[in-house]
């Protein structure tokens, strides 16, 4: 680290005046949320505010973020009257938030140190040329807070030069600088950078969704991360990102990539940056093409047939199915018909024995 970053992290201010925005995206969260909130209180910051954007959820989120709110006046919470789906959340805590400074922390993750918000936000204070200022982050698994890996993310370090460290972000596949997306950010240059997710034959996807954002975002300032801090988030099996490499094919992550690249070349070729500088983004983004894929074209046809072999045993298994329902509508309708003889006969016979009396 140079001399002049040293002097910046040590003389940030501890308690910064700016108003710092902590957005809790949150849907179905009750199991976890009430720890998100309570490290989110724990913040030593005391020009702080906790907004909680709940995506209609159905379970007990609603009443855990009412009586966190009755509690702390730091607290706002906003219910969507309907599922925004998970980026559209994210965008609207965004939207709602009144910081200049803002960080979002999910329903299931953790800030684990109470200083978290004030170095942060003390670092943006004093270099007003970061837009992003992110730490190591460290992933842990259900409720053990023993940390399962740990991301320390030098290729954004903060002495690093901003020319080669803006690259990190165009690059494919990305490294674990993409974990800097958990920092704090200055919130109106994030305004002006989309925050929306992705749809893959009309199916949400929310993997590698970091990727526009950031590279968007550089074109507004460095985007840095400090060694020296940190945070945690909660990996499990159901998040969305992990379903959405469970679900998605072969075939659709190779697309998706595609579409990915195209982003990346899109917006390098955008960036308001000197001539030489683009050019360098572009050939980088140019060569993200040429990695992996193409040589893997011969799995993917594997990966199609397969699936067009499996769509051909589910379909005649429900043309099966279809078959036996059919029959089983046609005895059940032979049943009805002889009931209802039966029932004839016996009202018949009955008023036979009547008359007979």
């Amino acid at each position: 680290m140079n001399s002049l970053d040293q002097g910046r992290i040590s003389d940030a201010a501890d308690k910064p005046s700016s108003l710092v925005t902590i957005g809790i995206p949150v849907f179905n969260g009750e199991k976890h949320l009430a720890q998100a909130l309570d490290s989110a209180l724990a913040q030593d910051c005391p020009n702080l505010e906790i907004l909680i954007s709940d995506n209609a959820s159905t379970d007990g989120t609603q009443d855990i973020c009412k009586e966190y709110r009755r509690r702390d006046s730091r607290i706002r919470y906003h219910r969507n009257k309907e599922n925004l789906g998970a980026s559209g959340n994210f965008q609207e805590v965004l939207k709602r938030a009144n910081g200049e400074y803002f960080t979002w922390l999910a329903c299931d993750d953790i800030l684990t140190r109470g200083d978290y918000v004030s170095k942060l936000a003390g670092y943006l204070d004093t270099n007003p040329d970061v837009v992003l200022c992110g730490c190591t982050t460290k992933a842990f698994v259900g409720e053990d807070l023993r940390a399962t890996c740990t991301h320390v993310l030098e290729a954004v370090a903060p002495e690093r030069d901003w020319k080669e460290a803006r690259k990190e972000f165009f690059r494919w596949p990305q490294t674990a600088c993409h974990f800097v997306i958990y920092g704090l950010y200055r919130r109106r240059p994030l305004l002006k950078v989309p925050v929306d997710g992705r749809t893959h034959w009309g199916r949400p996807v929310v993997l590698d969704m970091e990727f526009p954002i950031l590279s968007r975002l550089s074109n507004f300032g460095r985007i840095v991360s400090l060694p020296d801090m940190e945070r945690a988030y909660r990996s499990h099996a159901y998040s969305s990102c992990n379903r959405d490499v469970e679900e998605l094919s072969t075939a659709s992550q190779f697309w998706l990539a595609l579409r990915m690249k195209s982003t990346l070349l899109r917006t390098a070729a955008t960036l308001n940056v000197p001539a030489d500088e683009k050019w360098e983004l572009i050939k980088l983004t140019l060569h993200n093409f040429l990695h992996h894929p193409l040589g893997r074209l011969p799995e993917f046809r594997a990966d199609l047939e397969n699936q067009r072999v499996e769509n051909g045993i589910l379909r005649d298994a429900c043309e099966e199915r279809l078959n036996l329902i059919h029959q089983q509508d046609a005895a059940m309708r032979l049943m009805t018909k002889r009931i209802e003889e039966l029932e004839n006969q016996l009202a018949q016979t009955r008023a036979a024995d009547e008359n007979a009396r």
